[in-house]
């Protein structure tokens, strides 16, 4: 971890909030580059109130800095992903971009695709979703390339993306409950989507809604064990 002075880090948040990305270094600079006009540069509520925390030196304002691609980071280190932790930054090895890392390490071509095309579509992957990447790539060939990339580059992560689908899926369970080290009860229900026809003075609606109940396939687990929270995002 960089040894900043608390204006250095002051002027990390400014940059984290401007969108700025790359190393604590490379941010700073940019912050010192548009100091005189830092209020032109972001219309963004918290880097609007980060710079006027640095007008007025005020000194209780939080600074926040965001993991790299925690989900990605968690994964490495739970499946021993040695290329994972390296593509990503921790194995001292200083700033990485885990996204574009692995993007490179594709022969698609680069000006098709945006840093946050890709990211997205990583972070689906590592959720277990399909669709989202396909959306992205569009086509089954380049589609292929990508996931033979993931395959090759984060074999542990990507072997716990497909087993956690795949081979951990009990289509009779109502829900998945384990326990945390700390003793915490995480208990993961199976939520399903139901459509019933209603009649309102003579005229038929359909009512959608949902219910905890099993289903033949399902996607919630590999968010689930990575970040263990109560509430996920539902990619399909």
């Amino acid at each position: 971890m960089d040894k900043l002075t608390e204006k250095e880090w002051r002027f990390v948040d400014i940059a984290n909030h401007a969108g700025i990305k790359g190393t604590f270094k490379k941010r700073i600079a940019w912050v010192e580059k548009h100091l005189d006009k830092l209020e032109s540069k972001c219309d963004d509520q918290l880097f609007q109130a980060s710079v006027h925390a640095l007008r007025t030196n005020q000194e209780d304002f939080p600074v926040r800095c965001d993991a790299s691609a925690s989900g990605f980071q968690c994964l490495s280190l739970l499946t021993h992903d040695i290329n994972g932790l390296r593509l990503n930054g921790l194995f001292n090895n200083g700033y990485q971009d885990i996204y574009m890392n692995l993007f490179n390490c594709t022969d698609l071509d680069k000006k098709n695709y945006s840093r946050n095309e890709i990211k997205k579509a990583l972070m689906a992957s590592s959720y277990g979703s399909v669709n989202e990447p396909m959306k992205i790539f569009k086509t089954e060939e380049a589609l292929q390339k990508y996931y033979s990339v993931l395959e090759e580059q984060i074999p542990g992560i990507y072997k716990f993306m497909t087993y956690s689908i795949n081979g951990l899926w009990n289509p009779n369970a109502y829900n998945y409950t384990y326990r945390l080290p700390d003793g915490f009860i995480v208990k993961a229900e199976v939520i399903n989507t139901c459509k019933e026809s209603m009649s309102i003075n003579g005229k038929d609606y359909e009512v959608v809604h949902k219910v905890n109940k099993p289903s033949k396939k399902g996607r919630i687990l590999p968010s689930m064990i990575t970040h263990s929270k109560q509430n996920w995002g539902e990619y399909q």
